[in-house]
Protein backbone atom coordinates (compact mmCIF):
# COMPACT_ATOMS: atom_id res chain seq x y z
CA UNK A 1 0.00 0.00 0.00
CA UNK A 2 1.00 3.54 -1.11
CA UNK A 3 1.98 5.87 1.82
CA UNK A 4 0.86 9.63 1.50
CA UNK A 5 3.93 12.32 1.42
CA UNK A 6 3.70 14.54 5.03
CA UNK A 7 3.79 17.49 2.48
CA UNK A 8 0.29 16.23 1.25
CA UNK A 9 -1.09 14.55 4.15
CA UNK A 10 -0.29 18.53 5.87
CA UNK A 11 -1.90 20.32 2.73
CA UNK A 12 -4.83 18.27 2.95
CA UNK A 13 -5.73 18.89 6.77
CA UNK A 14 -5.18 22.27 6.48
CA UNK A 15 -7.81 22.55 3.55
CA UNK A 16 -9.57 20.25 5.81
CA UNK A 17 -9.22 22.83 8.61
CA UNK A 18 -10.34 25.79 6.11
CA UNK A 19 -13.12 24.10 4.84
CA UNK A 20 -14.68 23.10 8.12
CA UNK A 21 -14.40 26.60 9.42
CA UNK A 22 -15.70 28.25 6.44
CA UNK A 23 -18.55 25.56 6.16
CA UNK A 24 -19.20 26.65 9.80
CA UNK A 25 -19.35 30.08 8.93
CA UNK A 26 -21.43 30.04 6.14
CA UNK A 27 -23.83 28.54 8.46
CA UNK A 28 -24.27 30.23 11.15
CA UNK A 29 -23.64 33.55 9.03
CA UNK A 30 -26.61 32.58 6.38
CA UNK A 31 -28.86 31.65 8.81
CA UNK A 32 -28.21 34.00 11.60
CA UNK A 33 -28.45 37.10 8.68
CA UNK A 34 -31.64 35.30 7.31
CA UNK A 35 -33.35 35.34 10.81
CA UNK A 36 -32.48 39.26 11.27
CA UNK A 37 -33.61 40.62 8.03
CA UNK A 38 -36.98 37.80 8.02
CA UNK A 39 -37.91 38.89 10.84
CA UNK A 40 -37.56 42.99 10.37
CA UNK A 41 -38.88 42.32 6.90
CA UNK A 42 -41.98 40.87 9.07
CA UNK A 43 -42.19 43.36 11.42
CA UNK A 44 -41.81 46.03 9.25
CA UNK A 45 -44.89 44.69 7.07
CA UNK A 46 -46.74 44.12 10.41
CA UNK A 47 -46.44 47.76 11.36
CA UNK A 48 -47.58 48.73 7.65
CA UNK A 49 -50.51 46.67 7.31
CA UNK A 50 -51.87 48.03 11.39
CA UNK A 51 -51.46 51.43 9.53
CA UNK A 52 -53.10 50.30 6.10
CA UNK A 53 -55.81 48.72 8.77
CA UNK A 54 -56.68 52.11 10.37
CA UNK A 55 -57.24 53.59 7.22
CA UNK A 56 -59.34 51.10 6.09
CA UNK A 57 -61.25 51.25 9.02
CA UNK A 58 -61.72 55.10 8.79
CA UNK A 59 -62.79 54.41 5.35
CA UNK A 60 -65.64 51.80 6.80
CA UNK A 61 -66.48 54.14 9.82
CA UNK A 62 -67.25 56.93 7.48
CA UNK A 63 -69.04 54.57 5.43
CA UNK A 64 -67.42 55.58 2.46
CA UNK A 65 -68.75 54.15 -0.93
CA UNK A 66 -65.43 54.01 -2.38
CA UNK A 67 -63.56 51.45 -0.58
CA UNK A 68 -61.84 50.27 -3.97
CA UNK A 69 -60.64 53.40 -4.63
CA UNK A 70 -58.73 53.04 -0.76
CA UNK A 71 -57.84 50.08 -1.76
CA UNK A 72 -56.52 50.94 -5.28
CA UNK A 73 -54.44 54.14 -3.32
CA UNK A 74 -52.82 51.99 -0.70
CA UNK A 75 -52.21 49.36 -3.59
CA UNK A 76 -50.53 52.07 -5.24
CA UNK A 77 -48.04 53.22 -2.59
CA UNK A 78 -46.54 50.20 -1.92
CA UNK A 79 -45.53 46.85 -3.33
CA UNK A 80 -48.64 45.26 -1.55
CA UNK A 81 -52.15 43.96 -2.43
CA UNK A 82 -54.98 44.93 -0.02
CA UNK A 83 -58.25 42.76 0.31
CA UNK A 84 -60.98 42.96 2.87
CA UNK A 85 -63.53 40.76 3.86
CA UNK A 86 -66.90 42.58 5.90
CA UNK A 87 -69.73 40.43 6.64
CA UNK A 88 -68.57 37.85 4.09
CA UNK A 89 -68.23 40.30 1.21
CA UNK A 90 -64.83 39.82 -0.62
CA UNK A 91 -63.30 43.45 -1.38
CA UNK A 92 -60.18 43.87 -3.39
CA UNK A 93 -58.69 46.58 -6.18
CA UNK A 94 -56.13 43.97 -7.39
CA UNK A 95 -56.96 40.46 -6.82
CA UNK A 96 -59.36 38.62 -9.13
CA UNK A 97 -60.93 35.75 -6.49
CA UNK A 98 -59.59 36.78 -3.05
CA UNK A 99 -61.86 34.52 -1.45
CA UNK A 100 -59.64 31.52 -2.93
CA UNK A 101 -56.51 33.33 -2.54
CA UNK A 102 -56.88 33.14 1.89
CA UNK A 103 -55.94 29.93 3.06
CA UNK A 104 -58.47 28.23 5.70
CA UNK A 105 -56.27 28.55 8.31
CA UNK A 106 -55.95 32.18 8.18
CA UNK A 107 -60.24 32.84 8.06
CA UNK A 108 -60.42 30.73 11.42
CA UNK A 109 -57.87 32.42 13.13
CA UNK A 110 -59.27 35.73 11.63
CA UNK A 111 -62.84 34.70 13.11
CA UNK A 112 -61.31 34.30 16.52
CA UNK A 113 -60.43 37.96 15.88
CA UNK A 114 -56.47 37.24 16.58
CA UNK A 115 -53.97 38.73 14.06
CA UNK A 116 -52.24 36.37 11.73
CA UNK A 117 -49.40 35.84 9.21
CA UNK A 118 -48.52 33.15 7.06
CA UNK A 119 -46.35 32.86 3.68
CA UNK A 120 -48.22 31.67 0.81
CA UNK A 121 -47.46 31.16 -2.83
CA UNK A 122 -49.43 33.99 -4.75
CA UNK A 123 -49.02 34.20 -8.87
CA UNK A 124 -46.16 31.92 -8.11
CA UNK A 125 -43.88 33.79 -5.95
CA UNK A 126 -43.36 33.75 -2.47
CA UNK A 127 -45.74 36.34 -0.37
CA UNK A 128 -46.09 37.39 3.02
CA UNK A 129 -49.70 37.29 4.05
CA UNK A 130 -50.57 39.30 7.15
CA UNK A 131 -54.22 39.20 8.48
CA UNK A 132 -55.48 41.96 10.79
CA UNK A 133 -59.27 41.54 12.15
CA UNK A 134 -61.45 45.21 12.49
CA UNK A 135 -64.11 43.51 15.12
CA UNK A 136 -65.90 46.90 15.47
CA UNK A 137 -67.85 46.37 11.86
CA UNK A 138 -66.56 42.79 11.59
CA UNK A 139 -64.50 42.98 8.93
CA UNK A 140 -60.93 41.69 8.69
CA UNK A 141 -57.91 43.43 6.76
CA UNK A 142 -55.39 40.87 4.74
CA UNK A 143 -52.07 42.39 3.34
CA UNK A 144 -50.10 40.71 0.19
CA UNK A 145 -46.44 41.69 0.42
CA UNK A 146 -44.24 39.83 -2.51
CA UNK A 147 -41.06 38.63 -0.27
CA UNK A 148 -39.45 37.60 -3.70
CA UNK A 149 -36.59 40.18 -3.74
CA UNK A 150 -35.73 39.23 -0.08
CA UNK A 151 -35.79 35.72 -1.32
CA UNK A 152 -32.91 37.19 -3.97
CA UNK A 153 -31.45 38.88 -1.36
CA UNK A 154 -30.46 35.66 0.95
CA UNK A 155 -29.89 33.43 -2.22
CA UNK A 156 -27.51 35.88 -3.53
CA UNK A 157 -26.20 36.05 -0.11
CA UNK A 158 -25.94 32.31 0.13
CA UNK A 159 -24.02 32.01 -3.05
CA UNK A 160 -21.13 34.73 -1.71
CA UNK A 161 -20.70 32.90 1.45
CA UNK A 162 -20.33 29.65 -0.77
CA UNK A 163 -18.33 31.19 -2.61
CA UNK A 164 -15.89 33.14 -0.05
CA UNK A 165 -16.10 29.48 2.03
CA UNK A 166 -14.01 28.07 -1.85
CA UNK A 167 -11.73 30.51 -1.37
CA UNK A 168 -10.82 29.69 1.77
CA UNK A 169 -10.43 26.64 1.23
CA UNK A 170 -8.33 26.78 -1.62
CA UNK A 171 -6.25 29.32 0.06
CA UNK A 172 -6.28 26.69 3.29
CA UNK A 173 -4.96 24.19 0.29
CA UNK A 174 -1.98 26.77 -0.58
CA UNK A 175 -1.05 27.90 2.94
CA UNK A 176 -0.93 24.43 4.11
CA UNK A 177 1.21 23.33 0.63
CA UNK A 178 3.24 26.40 1.41
CA UNK A 179 3.79 25.22 5.11
CA UNK A 180 4.39 21.68 4.56
CA UNK A 181 7.25 22.70 2.25
CA UNK A 182 9.07 25.06 4.54
CA UNK A 183 8.62 21.98 7.06
CA UNK A 184 9.42 19.31 5.00
CA UNK A 185 12.42 20.54 2.46
CA UNK A 186 14.76 20.41 5.44
CA UNK A 187 13.61 16.64 5.98
CA UNK A 188 14.14 15.97 2.83
CA UNK A 189 17.52 17.08 2.51
CA UNK A 190 17.98 15.66 5.21
CA UNK A 191 16.64 11.93 4.03
CA UNK A 192 18.46 12.35 0.55
CA UNK A 193 21.54 13.21 2.47
CA UNK A 194 21.62 10.11 4.67
CA UNK A 195 20.58 8.50 1.21
CA UNK A 196 23.42 8.96 -0.16
CA UNK A 197 25.75 8.51 2.68
CA UNK A 198 24.20 5.09 2.94
CA UNK A 199 25.16 4.69 -1.14
CA UNK A 200 29.18 5.21 0.22
CA UNK A 201 29.36 8.75 -0.32
CA UNK A 202 30.61 10.16 3.03
CA UNK A 203 31.46 14.04 1.65
CA UNK A 204 27.35 14.49 2.02
CA UNK A 205 26.55 16.84 4.29
CA UNK A 206 24.08 19.38 5.22
CA UNK A 207 24.17 22.86 4.19
CA UNK A 208 23.77 25.09 6.85
CA UNK A 209 20.83 27.79 5.49
CA UNK A 210 18.21 27.86 7.57
CA UNK A 211 17.35 30.63 9.57
CA UNK A 212 15.33 28.88 12.01
CA UNK A 213 16.54 27.53 15.85
CA UNK A 214 14.86 24.46 15.25
CA UNK A 215 16.64 23.73 11.50
CA UNK A 216 19.81 24.93 12.35
CA UNK A 217 20.42 22.54 15.33
CA UNK A 218 19.14 19.41 13.27
CA UNK A 219 21.63 20.73 10.50
CA UNK A 220 24.94 20.72 13.17
CA UNK A 221 23.70 17.77 14.92
CA UNK A 222 23.31 15.68 11.52
CA UNK A 223 26.50 16.94 10.39
CA UNK A 224 28.56 16.07 13.51
CA UNK A 225 26.86 12.89 13.59
CA UNK A 226 28.08 11.92 9.97
CA UNK A 227 31.58 13.49 10.96
CA UNK A 228 31.43 10.76 13.93
CA UNK A 229 30.50 8.38 11.57
CA UNK A 230 32.98 8.85 9.00
CA UNK A 231 36.05 8.87 11.21
CA UNK A 232 34.84 5.93 13.20
CA UNK A 233 34.63 3.95 9.38
CA UNK A 234 37.75 5.30 9.24
CA UNK A 235 39.37 3.86 12.28
CA UNK A 236 37.87 0.68 11.67
CA UNK A 237 38.87 0.78 8.13
CA UNK A 238 42.56 1.78 8.93
CA UNK A 239 42.87 -1.17 11.60
CA UNK A 240 41.34 -3.40 9.40
CA UNK A 241 44.11 -2.65 6.92
CA UNK A 242 46.73 -2.64 9.08
CA UNK A 243 45.64 -5.87 10.35
CA UNK A 244 45.42 -7.14 6.95
CA UNK A 245 48.74 -6.25 6.07
CA UNK A 246 50.03 -7.42 9.10
CA UNK A 247 48.60 -10.68 8.13
CA UNK A 248 50.17 -11.00 5.12
CA UNK A 249 53.70 -11.21 5.43
CA UNK A 250 53.17 -15.07 7.83
CA UNK A 251 50.62 -16.13 5.87
CA UNK A 252 52.86 -15.87 2.43
CA UNK A 253 55.61 -17.39 5.21
CA UNK A 254 53.32 -20.35 5.78
CA UNK A 255 51.80 -20.51 2.10
CA UNK A 256 56.04 -21.06 0.73
CA UNK A 257 56.14 -23.69 3.72
CA UNK A 258 53.09 -25.46 2.92
CA UNK A 259 54.29 -25.25 -1.02
CA UNK A 260 57.73 -26.50 0.31
CA UNK A 261 56.55 -29.36 2.44
CA UNK A 262 54.32 -30.52 -0.39
CA UNK A 263 57.57 -30.78 -2.79
CA UNK A 264 58.58 -33.56 -0.26
CA UNK A 265 54.87 -35.29 0.18
CA UNK A 266 56.45 -38.39 -0.51
CA UNK A 267 58.71 -38.46 2.59
CA UNK A 268 55.43 -37.93 4.73
CA UNK A 269 53.22 -39.99 6.01
CA UNK A 270 49.59 -40.66 5.11
CA UNK A 271 48.11 -38.97 8.01
CA UNK A 272 51.38 -36.21 7.97
CA UNK A 273 50.01 -35.98 4.48
CA UNK A 274 46.52 -35.49 5.02
CA UNK A 275 47.21 -32.88 8.20
CA UNK A 276 49.51 -30.83 5.36
CA UNK A 277 46.72 -30.64 3.12
CA UNK A 278 44.30 -29.13 5.15
CA UNK A 279 46.54 -26.56 6.73
CA UNK A 280 47.51 -25.76 3.03
CA UNK A 281 43.49 -25.40 2.17
CA UNK A 282 42.95 -23.26 5.46
CA UNK A 283 46.32 -21.06 4.81
CA UNK A 284 44.23 -20.36 1.21
CA UNK A 285 41.26 -19.81 2.55
CA UNK A 286 43.15 -17.41 5.02
CA UNK A 287 44.72 -15.95 2.62
CA UNK A 288 41.62 -15.45 0.45
CA UNK A 289 39.74 -13.62 3.41
CA UNK A 290 43.09 -11.50 4.22
CA UNK A 291 42.80 -10.13 0.31
CA UNK A 292 38.89 -9.78 0.68
CA UNK A 293 39.36 -7.63 3.73
CA UNK A 294 41.34 -5.76 2.13
CA UNK A 295 39.74 -4.99 -0.74
CA UNK A 296 36.91 -4.65 1.97
CA UNK A 297 38.62 -1.85 3.70
CA UNK A 298 39.29 -0.15 0.11
CA UNK A 299 35.72 -0.25 -0.87
CA UNK A 300 34.80 1.68 2.49
CA UNK A 301 37.40 4.21 2.42
CA UNK A 302 36.52 5.41 -1.15
CA UNK A 303 39.10 5.97 -3.81
CA UNK A 304 36.07 4.72 -6.59
CA UNK A 305 36.97 6.07 -9.68
CA UNK A 306 33.76 6.11 -12.49
CA UNK A 307 34.93 6.21 -16.17
CA UNK A 308 31.88 5.69 -19.23
CA UNK A 309 32.72 2.11 -20.93
CA UNK A 310 30.96 -0.14 -23.01
CA UNK A 311 29.33 -2.45 -21.94
CA UNK A 312 30.10 -5.80 -23.88
CA UNK A 313 33.89 -4.92 -24.25
CA UNK A 314 34.05 -4.64 -20.38
CA UNK A 315 32.55 -7.80 -20.24
CA UNK A 316 34.76 -9.66 -22.43
CA UNK A 317 37.99 -8.52 -20.93
CA UNK A 318 36.40 -9.32 -17.50
CA UNK A 319 36.03 -12.92 -18.70
CA UNK A 320 39.61 -13.30 -19.57
CA UNK A 321 40.93 -11.35 -16.26
CA UNK A 322 38.56 -13.69 -14.15
CA UNK A 323 39.41 -16.82 -16.39
CA UNK A 324 43.11 -16.59 -16.09
CA UNK A 325 42.87 -15.63 -12.16
CA UNK A 326 41.17 -18.96 -11.24
CA UNK A 327 42.92 -21.17 -13.57
CA UNK A 328 39.47 -21.72 -15.44
CA UNK A 329 38.70 -21.83 -18.92
CA UNK A 330 36.78 -18.75 -20.59
CA UNK A 331 33.19 -19.13 -21.32
CA UNK A 332 31.19 -17.31 -24.25
CA UNK A 333 29.41 -14.49 -23.72
CA UNK A 334 26.35 -14.08 -25.06
CA UNK A 335 24.27 -10.87 -26.04
CA UNK A 336 21.78 -9.00 -28.12
CA UNK A 337 23.70 -6.84 -31.02
CA UNK A 338 21.83 -4.27 -29.72
CA UNK A 339 23.90 -4.34 -26.40
CA UNK A 340 26.90 -3.36 -28.40
CA UNK A 341 26.35 0.40 -28.14
CA UNK A 342 24.83 0.21 -24.63
CA UNK A 343 27.20 2.05 -22.32
CA UNK A 344 27.52 2.22 -18.40
CA UNK A 345 29.67 4.05 -15.64
CA UNK A 346 31.76 2.28 -13.14
CA UNK A 347 35.27 2.07 -11.66
CA UNK A 348 36.79 -1.04 -13.74
CA UNK A 349 38.68 -2.32 -11.41
CA UNK A 350 35.88 -3.01 -8.94
CA UNK A 351 33.68 -4.43 -11.93
CA UNK A 352 35.85 -6.70 -12.86
CA UNK A 353 35.62 -7.99 -9.40
CA UNK A 354 32.47 -8.51 -9.22
CA UNK A 355 32.41 -10.71 -12.35
CA UNK A 356 35.46 -12.45 -10.74
CA UNK A 357 33.71 -13.17 -7.48
CA UNK A 358 30.36 -14.39 -9.15
CA UNK A 359 32.71 -16.81 -11.33
CA UNK A 360 34.57 -17.55 -8.20
CA UNK A 361 31.50 -18.71 -6.16
CA UNK A 362 30.13 -20.63 -8.74
CA UNK A 363 33.27 -23.22 -9.26
CA UNK A 364 32.89 -23.02 -5.03
CA UNK A 365 29.12 -24.17 -4.45
CA UNK A 366 27.96 -24.16 -8.25
CA UNK A 367 29.49 -26.52 -10.29
CA UNK A 368 31.20 -23.59 -11.97
CA UNK A 369 30.09 -20.78 -14.43
CA UNK A 370 28.04 -22.08 -17.38
CA UNK A 371 26.88 -19.16 -18.77
CA UNK A 372 27.35 -15.28 -19.00
CA UNK A 373 24.68 -13.46 -20.44
CA UNK A 374 23.92 -9.56 -20.94
CA UNK A 375 20.98 -8.19 -21.98
CA UNK A 376 18.90 -4.09 -21.96
CA UNK A 377 15.61 -2.53 -21.89
CA UNK A 378 16.59 0.74 -22.53
CA UNK A 379 17.64 2.13 -18.97
CA UNK A 380 19.60 -0.56 -17.56
CA UNK A 381 21.77 -3.62 -18.21
CA UNK A 382 21.00 -7.45 -16.97
CA UNK A 383 24.01 -9.32 -16.71
CA UNK A 384 23.31 -12.66 -15.78
CA UNK A 385 25.56 -15.40 -14.42
CA UNK A 386 24.52 -19.14 -14.57
CA UNK A 387 26.04 -22.05 -12.62
CA UNK A 388 25.39 -25.78 -12.79
CA UNK A 389 24.83 -26.15 -9.24
CA UNK A 390 21.53 -26.84 -7.03
CA UNK A 391 20.35 -23.31 -6.88
CA UNK A 392 19.82 -21.66 -3.76
CA UNK A 393 17.42 -21.92 -1.25
CA UNK A 394 14.55 -19.28 -1.69
CA UNK A 395 15.54 -18.39 2.63
CA UNK A 396 19.17 -18.01 1.96
CA UNK A 397 18.89 -15.61 -0.89
CA UNK A 398 18.56 -12.35 0.80
CA UNK A 399 21.14 -13.50 3.44
CA UNK A 400 23.83 -14.85 0.97
CA UNK A 401 24.93 -11.32 0.80
CA UNK A 402 25.43 -10.76 3.94
CA UNK A 403 29.38 -10.87 5.36
CA UNK A 404 30.78 -14.07 6.33
CA UNK A 405 27.40 -15.22 5.54
CA UNK A 406 27.83 -18.90 3.56
CA UNK A 407 24.86 -20.94 4.12
CA UNK A 408 23.07 -23.98 5.56
CA UNK A 409 26.97 -26.51 4.56
CA UNK A 410 29.01 -23.70 6.47
CA UNK A 411 29.73 -26.25 8.97
CA UNK A 412 30.88 -29.12 6.50
CA UNK A 413 34.61 -28.12 5.72
CA UNK A 414 35.12 -31.02 3.25
CA UNK A 415 32.96 -28.93 0.88
CA UNK A 416 32.57 -25.25 1.62
CA UNK A 417 35.91 -23.53 1.49
CA UNK A 418 34.82 -19.78 1.29
CA UNK A 419 35.24 -16.59 3.56
CA UNK A 420 31.59 -15.91 3.28
CA UNK A 421 32.80 -11.80 1.79
CA UNK A 422 33.07 -12.66 -1.43
CA UNK A 423 29.34 -12.10 -2.36
CA UNK A 424 29.02 -9.11 0.02
CA UNK A 425 31.78 -7.72 -1.88
CA UNK A 426 29.72 -7.86 -5.19
CA UNK A 427 26.93 -6.61 -3.17
CA UNK A 428 28.90 -3.15 -2.10
CA UNK A 429 30.93 -2.55 -5.54
CA UNK A 430 27.39 -2.66 -7.50
CA UNK A 431 25.70 -0.28 -4.92
CA UNK A 432 28.13 1.97 -5.77
CA UNK A 433 27.01 2.22 -8.97
CA UNK A 434 23.84 2.59 -8.36
CA UNK A 435 22.74 -1.16 -9.20
CA UNK A 436 21.31 -4.28 -7.49
CA UNK A 437 22.48 -7.65 -7.43
CA UNK A 438 19.69 -10.73 -7.22
CA UNK A 439 19.98 -14.40 -6.46
CA UNK A 440 16.83 -16.00 -9.77
CA UNK A 441 16.70 -19.47 -10.76
CA UNK A 442 18.21 -20.41 -13.88
CA UNK A 443 16.42 -21.85 -16.92
CA UNK A 444 19.42 -24.58 -16.82
CA UNK A 445 17.97 -25.25 -13.23
CA UNK A 446 21.02 -23.91 -11.49
CA UNK A 447 21.44 -20.33 -9.82
CA UNK A 448 21.42 -17.16 -11.63
CA UNK A 449 22.96 -14.35 -9.69
CA UNK A 450 21.94 -10.93 -11.90
CA UNK A 451 23.64 -8.36 -11.28
CA UNK A 452 21.39 -4.56 -12.49
CA UNK A 453 23.43 -1.71 -13.37
CA UNK A 454 22.17 1.67 -15.06
CA UNK A 455 23.22 2.49 -17.91
CA UNK A 456 24.86 5.64 -18.88
CA UNK A 457 23.20 8.44 -20.55
CA UNK A 458 26.38 10.15 -21.16
CA UNK A 459 28.44 9.87 -24.98
CA UNK A 460 31.65 8.28 -24.38
CA UNK A 461 34.66 10.29 -24.90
Amino acid sequence: MATISLRRRMSFWFAAGAAILSILFVFFTYFGVRHVVVTQRQSSDLRQSFLNAQVIRGAISNSDSSLNNVLRELDSNTTSVSIVNINGTWISANVANPRTTIPPQMLLIAASHNVSRQVITYNNQPTLLIGIPIPAYHAVFYELDNINDLNRTLELMLLILCASAVATTLAGLAGGWIAARRLTTPLARAAQAAREIAQGNLTTRLPQEFSSTEMAVLTESFNDMVSQLVERLERDARFASDVSHELRSPLTTLATSVAVMRQSRTDLEPEAFAALELLGADVETFQTLVEDLLDMTRNEAGGIYLENVALVELLQQCVRSASRRLGLEEINLSFDPTTTSAFIKVDRRRFERIIANLFENARRYGGGATSLSVSTDGHSAFIDVDDAGPGVPFEERERIFDRFYRGVEASNRTEVRGTGLGLSLVADHVARFHGTVAVLDSPAGGARFRVTVPLSEESPE
